[in-house]
């Protein structure tokens, strides 16, 4: 029995020496885990302070840019006297929280005809899109007081459901528009100063004229530019999902000779619609002089209800000829 006993005392010994050597195994594994975390949040917190650095520095040089500009705005652009009103009807929305940057940018589209909201942070901007409003180009600042940034604010933008307005990034940085196109995903890049014909060419790019604007593709990187034409035209059998949503117009044989059938139908279909306008609303009114003067009966009002129907619907069978 005393045996026993002893025996059964250095299992327990041996057994409390082994608990002891693997919490000690954990507390160490555990020290090293909680050093290599803290060794992370000081990358992390260094890294933040370099951003904020930079933001601010970039800030700085930025309000000096525009502080000489104050000083002398000719450098800033060379606005023509005369009115050029080729972009007229089109609506610009300007994200700059600089107020003078601003009004000279707006002062610049007006001249070409070109209304322009005026927002003072990112998160407007955003805001406006999201709820609704219209328009035909975004021109977005790099840096703000406030709010996401240039780069964040475009990929907010880009998550909205059919969200296909141009965003043109305008900043001090000088030679940038491989970051800012290629890499960052802008649709176009504008430096400051901006110079007057550098506006007029940025805009021509998209809708610079008073005429229709149609674009044939079939890939997915053409599905920006077919919901930005007046008429977007994909291929049905080779074209990517995202084209085909995104044109008015799929040909279905994957053969672009059928666009000029399809030009052919269309107009074709107009002429048979305002034929057929014309008829119906002609022989009604005829009718109904008539019916005034007691001169049309039941047979004549039938005539110009049915009869009219059966007689366009026979006109509108000609285009499928």
């Amino acid at each position: 029995m005393l045996y026993f006993f002893i025996g059964l005392s250095i299992v327990f010994f041996v057994l409390i020496i082994i608990l002891f050597y693997k919490i000690n195994t954990y507390n160490n594994k555990l020290t090293k885990l909680n050093n290599a975390i803290s060794q992370k949040e000081s990358k992390i917190s260094f890294l933040n302070n370099e951003i904020t650095r930079i933001k601010n520095s970039a800030q700085i040089l930025e309000e000096t840019e525009f502080e000489s500009l104050k000083l002398n705005p000719f450098k800033f652009s060379e606005i023509p006297e005369k009115y050029n009103g080729k972009f007229e009807g089109k609506k610009a929305l300007i994200g700059n929280y600089d107020s003078f940057s601003s009004k000279l940018t707006r002062t610049m589209l007006m001249n070409f005809g070109i209304s322009a909201d005026i927002v003072t942070t990112d998160i407007d901007v955003y805001d406006r899109i999201k709820n609704g409003c219209k328009y035909d180009i975004i021109f977005t600042n790099n840096i703000y007081q406030k709010g996401y940034g240039g780069p964040e604010l475009l990929q907010k933008l880009r998550n909205l459901n059919n969200f296909n307005t141009p965003v043109v990034i305008h900043t001090i940085t000088k030679n940038a528009r491989k970051h800012f196109v290629d890499d960052l995903g802008f649709d176009d890049y504008l430096e400051k100063p901006i110079k007057y014909s550098e506006l007029e060419k940025e805009l021509e790019k998209y809708k610079g004229t008073n005429g229709k604007v149609a674009f044939v593709g079939d890939g997915i990187n053409d599905s920006p530019v077919l919901a930005r034409a007046d008429v977007g035209i994909s291929m049905g059998g080779v074209g990517s999902g995202s084209a085909i949503e995104a044109s008015d117009i799929v040909v279905m044989t994957d053969s672009i000779d059928r666009i000029d059938c399809a030009i052919d139908i269309s107009k074709k279909t107009s002429k048979i619609i305002k034929q057929n306008l014309i008829f119906s609303i002609g022989v009604k009114i005829v009718v109904l002089v008539l019916s005034v003067f007691g001169v049309a009966n039941m047979w004549e009002a039938v005539f110009a209800d049915v009869g009219a129907t059966l007689i366009t619907v026979l006109n509108s069978l000609r285009i499928l000829k």
